[in-house]
């Protein structure tokens, strides 16, 4: 346990903390540029050995365009056995990333003033993967302006001030989601004129700020003065703007208010994992309450366990802190704690580390057997099978009490991985607490038979963990997995009951071939079905109907529930599943296990977000209920293995 340094930190300390945030930040640009180009260092091996595979692709513009020069990377999700390439466009727009390793990969594309459409989502449940042979049809649109001038108290120009837009809602005007992660500020400097362009924006709604020190981490002369946004006021009464996609927002000028800021300081307790020292820094991230992801951040050297952020506006913040080491493995992480500044500097504030959890486990390849020769047909193997490495395993909390308890990294919301070529995998930096665990397979055909847990779990502290090790472990797809019944405990339905430090070791998913889906349509009770729509499916009703039938806005706040009709089935969190509906009434299920269902279509509780918890797995209560609404409705759709429906109308009752 290091010793904690109680020495409150100056204005000079805190300049200097800028300082070395600006040399960490470069740090950092240097390690992704390291890292990209030891990717390529890595492709080009592959290259001269003729291993890795390809995927390829055509970008274009809003018109149908091709785009040339775009910069297009992929990156592979894994944590250690992350992989980056990345390829540029030709003059027809095509594209193709090569001498790629097997494995699920998110794929962004780059190019001044334009945004990939739609917008990539980072969460998990929210995100697309694309493997090995897929052919990708990307479209980028231009990105929205915002444009003004900053004077000062006399009507005079200020010259050399940062001026940043933060996103806050989208275009259809839901809130961001907290942790959401990525850089949320797009700083532009002001010329000598005072004015100010800000280019390259997403559609939505944007707070303006100017001055501060802000997420960039240069030094400015305005850097101990609190922030002035728009037009002139503080951040609870900022005036939000509108910003289209393609068009230029002008006129936004502020009115520079020039006031001192406050100081947020304190130091770093509770014990550092061992070693930590000599491997490893602290970072601490303050957030305000209202924005999405964290304004700035300050690394800390092993020693140094004293904070200090200088040129804060009044409101109120969460503060908190996280180790930073090359081993993952023994990080450890604070509690967000929230700091209320009105009218003076905020001092002595503690914040106490304790160690992240982490989970290990296996993928197992299951096959089930079929039961005619029907299906049997209708399940005939892939062309290509799947390797364990093209699996994404995430999870997510199940008991966040409140927006502040959030993610140990609340700047980065996603906690995913793959497994290894034998189904090995290690989900690292989890915070104390129930968890729930979400599989995503990377073919139509497969689902998530069963989430167990050994019988006697591997329990252990972070110092007595031993590595996980591949020698023992069975290769996918052609050794017969032990049956979940030879385990006893259902952690799809109880989820995994973390504590802080912990090693849980021993956790299966068993995933087999023959999976469902089914796709459809909300539809108002006197709306003709689709030609070929499922038969049966236009007598179909819902529990809830009273809603204005046709009104997009409330077509789009359902949420279609599927649940097992089968009472053996009741208790099979694997077997419930929700889906948002779009605008337009459509709706679809992915990697569904073969049976019978009730669909139930009813309004979303709360807030809609980004990827709402699965309601259906976060208590018995809450399934039960779902189960009752759903028999009332009578909606039903039998399954069989290897089925997938495209046409399925669920007709809204009347109000």
């Amino acid at each position: 346990m290091n010793a904690v340094n109680r020495r409150t930190p100056s204005r000079f300390d805190a300049l200097r903390q800028t300082k070395l945030c600006v040399a960490f930040l470069t740090v950092l640009a240097l390690a992704l540029l390291a890292a990209e180009a030891t990717a390529q260092r890595r492709a080009a091996g592959a290259s001269e050995t003729g291993t890795g595979g390809t995927i390829t692709g055509r970008i274009v513009g809003e018109e149908g365009q091709p785009l040339s020069n775009v910069r297009i990377f992929a990156s592979r999700v894994g944590g250690a056995q992350g992989f980056a390439a990345g390829a540029s466009s030709d003059d027809e727009g095509k594209f193709a990333l090569r001498n790629l390793p097997p494995g699920a990969y998110l794929v962004n594309a780059f190019a001044p003033n334009y945004l990939l459409d739609p917008e990539p989502s980072n969460q998990p449940s929210g995100r697309i993967y694309h493997h090995i042979g897929d052919s990708l049809a990307l479209r980028m649109i231009k990105g929205g302006v915002i444009t003004g001038t900053v004077t000062d108290a006399n009507g005079e120009p200020v010259v050399g001030l940062f001026v940043e837009a933060a996103r806050v809602r989208h275009a259809d005007g839901r809130t961001l989601r907290e942790g959401s992660g990525g850089r949320i500020w797009q700083p532009r400097q002001t010329d000598d004129r005072g004015v100010y362009r800000i280019y390259g924006l997403r559609a939505g709604t944007y707070i303006i700020r100017a001055g501060g020190k802000g997420s960039f981490g240069a030094l400015t002369p305005y850097d101990l003065n609190a922030p002035t946004f728009y037009p002139s006021t503080t951040r609870d009464a900022a005036t939000e703007v509108n910003v289209q996609a393609g068009q230029e927002t002008g006129g936004i000028d502020i009115r520079y208010r020039g006031e001192a800021g406050r100081t947020l300081s304190g130091t770093i307790s509770g014990a550092l994992p061992p070693n930590f020292a000599a491997s490893g820094g602290i970072v601490v991230a303050l957030k305000h309450v209202a924005a999405p992801a964290p304004e700035l951040f300050m690394p800390l050297q092993p020693g140094n366990n004293g904070f200090a952020f200088d040129g804060i506006a009044d409101g109120d913040y969460d503060l908190l802190a996280r180790t930073i080491s090359p081993r993952d493995e023994s990080a450890a992480a604070s509690l967000p704690r929230r700091v209320r500044l009105r009218g003076r500097d905020a001092t002595g504030i503690t914040l106490l580390l304790t160690p992240l959890a982490s989970v290990s486990g296996q993928l197992l390849f299951d096959p089930v057997a079929t039961t005619s020769p029907d299906d049997k047909a209708a399940c005939r193997p892939p062309a290509r099978a799947p390797r364990a490495e093209e699996f994404i395993v995430a999870v997510t909390r199940r008991d966040e009490a409140s927006a502040a308890d959030q993610s140990p990294d609340f700047y980065n919301n996603v906690n995913e991985t793959a497994p290894d070529d034998k189904g090995i995998f290690q989900l690292r930096n989890l915070r104390g607490g129930r968890h729930q665990l979400l599989v995503r397979p990377p073919a139509a055909d497969f689902y998530v038979r069963a989430i167990s847990l050994a019988r006697t779990p591997a329990r252990t502290t972070p110092a007595a963990t031993p590595p996980v090790t591949a020698k023992s472990a069975p290769t996918a797809m052609t050794t017969p997995a032990a049956t979940p019944a030879q385990v006893a405990s259902d952690a799809a339905r109880a989820g995994l009951n973390l504590q802080a430090g912990e090693r849980l070791a021993g956790l299966n998913i068993y995933v087999a071939h023959g999976a469902s889906s089914v796709r459809g349509r909300v539809v108002a009770p006197t709306e003709t079905a689709p030609a070929g729509a499922s038969p049966g499916a236009t007598n179909a009703g819902v529990s809830h109907g009273t809603l204005n039938a046709g009104a997009p806005a409330e077509v789009s706040s359902l949420r279609v529930y599927l649940l097992p009709a089968e009472r053996e089935q009741s208790d099979n969190a694997l077997r419930y599943a929700e889906s948002g509906v779009t605008p337009d009434g459509t709706f679809a299920f992915t990697n569904l296990a073969p049976g019978r269902y009730w669909l139930l279509a009813r309004p979303a509780p709360g807030t809609v977000e980004d990827t709402p918890r699965p309601s259906a797995q976060d208590a018995d209560a809450v399934r039960a209920r779902l189960r009752r609404e759903a028999e009332a409705a009578n909606v039903t759709l039998d399954l069989a293995p290897c089925q997938h429906v495209a046409d399925f109308t669920l007709r809204r009752a009347s109000k």
